[in-house]
């Protein structure tokens, strides 16, 4: 898990800086610290956490330093190190970012598991906040986000046009070790909140990248059904109907089954054509000019189940449902069940049915303004208006999610 320490464990902080400000005096350059300090400061930071939080993650007395990854700012200055951490077999156990001069935190943030996003190949950047990036090799003046490779910046407008940087780096500025003390603290954290709680999902409009609007998250957790990157039908592939994206998306749900593993979800489809499980589900489920009701649907599925010959007890209907629920289908340790997913008064999709892949949860150190709450959740689906699942649906935002509902399907062969 991923953890932007200055604002999460604020006792721990204290005493964290305290034992920092006695390196940071033995040093011999107040400006900028050596790889030497920065281990050491990453050693204080380290032994505070297995000692003092319940929760240390994958970190215990058997974790050591692996490697010092720096870190620059455009002008190729050190502006960073990364302590990468390993366990007794040389496994990745996290790492820890460290600030190389005053401009940035003493501790930038720490993970207490996996590896850091720069590859050993590659010259890693840091501008502020808690992004990282290499630099765009068919055009030098760029910067691309190792996290999200659609997001690229202007080397030239790093300092002087980047509002969002040059306020992170005041704030950053203004908190000084040497002034590291609970009131300072508590302060810093209430004055730059809004640094680490920017969770704005756009309404009415498709989104393809949630990282687009996402910032200042302390994790995010990214999770996909098994060989969820298929080919999907959209309504217009099928001719000749109208409001008929619930038998779509049913048809859909088949497809993903028989394409997860053809031979063993074959008596899912058996011999019939796509168009002619797509017509079948329309009649079963009573679909009408008008569309689907949610009952008629998970009667309809059963029903095809059962001509089908199949035990059509896998079927099941949310009226209501919440996220975890989500999480069961999606993340249930058994490589994930998509599901149908119903959206009603949507600012985009209105009264829809969509076919649900995996989900997408940020968190957040703080309550969001947007989502009313610490986290920030999207629901990624094949929606039936193109080919490929490749668009996300937030799951509170946009939409009335009193009026939501979820039909799961587990299949079960004779």
């Amino acid at each position: 898990r991923k953890y932007l320490k200055s604002l999460l464990i604020l006792f721990l902080f204290v005493t964290i800086a305290f034992s920092l400000r006695e390196v940071r005096a033995q040093g011999t350059d107040a400006e900028s610290i050596s790889v030497k300090d920065a281990k050491e400061y990453a050693s204080i930071l380290f032994e505070n956490v297995i000692n003092n939080c319940v929760d240390s993650g994958n970190w215990d007395k058997n974790t050591t330093i692996d490697s010092v990854v720096k870190l620059y700012d455009k002008d190729n200055n050190i502006s960073a190190y990364c302590i990468e951490l390993k366990d007794s077999v040389g496994m990745g156990q996290g790492y820890i970012v460290v600030g190389a001069n005053e401009n940035t935190p003493p501790i930038i943030e720490f993970s207490t598991s996996g590896d850091f996003f720069i590859q050993d190949n590659q010259k890693g950047y840091y501008f502020g906040g808690v992004d990282y990036y290499i630099q765009d090799k068919s055009n030098k003046d760029y910067f691309i986000d190792v996290v999200d490779d659609n997001n690229k910046i202007n080397a030239n407008n790093i300092y002087e046009n980047n509002e969002s940087y040059v306020e992170e780096r005041t704030a950053y500025t203004s908190y000084s070790i040497d002034r590291c003390n609970e009131s300072v603290v508590e302060d810093y954290i209430k004055q730059n909140e809004s640094l680490y709680g920017s969770s704005n999902p756009p309404i009415g409009t498709i989104i393809n990248n949630p990282f687009l609007y996402e910032d200042g998250w302390i994790s995010v957790a990214p999770i996909d059904v098994k060989s969820y990157n298929n080919w999907y039908f959209s309504t217009s592939d099928f001719q000749g109907y109208s409001n008929h994206c619930t038998p779509t998306a049913a048809t859909n749900l088949i497809r993903y089954w028989f394409l997860r593993n053809t031979n063993k979800y074959a008596p899912l489809i058996r011999d019939w054509q796509w168009w002619q499980i797509f017509g079948n589900m329309y009649i079963y489920m009573n679909t009408s000019d008008k569309g689907t009701y949610e009952v008629n649907c998970y009667n309809g599925l059963k029903q095809y189940l059962r001509v089908m010959g199949l035990d059509d007890s896998g079927v099941k209907w949310y009226a209501h449902f919440d996220f975890n629920d989500v999480i069961n289908q999606i993340n249930n340790g058994h490589a994930g069940r998509p599901f149908l997913y119903f959206v009603y008064d949507h600012k985009l999709y209105e009264e829809h049915t969509m076919l649900a892949l995996g989900y997408m949860e940020f968190e957040y150190n703080t309550k969001q303004t947007s989502t009313k709450s610490k986290y920030s959740r999207y629901i990624r689906v094949a929606d039936g208006w193109n080919n490929y699942p490749d668009r996300f649906v937030h799951f509170k935002i946009g939409q009335d999610a009193s009026e939501r509902g979820m039909i799961t399907f587990k299949p079960i062969l004779n």
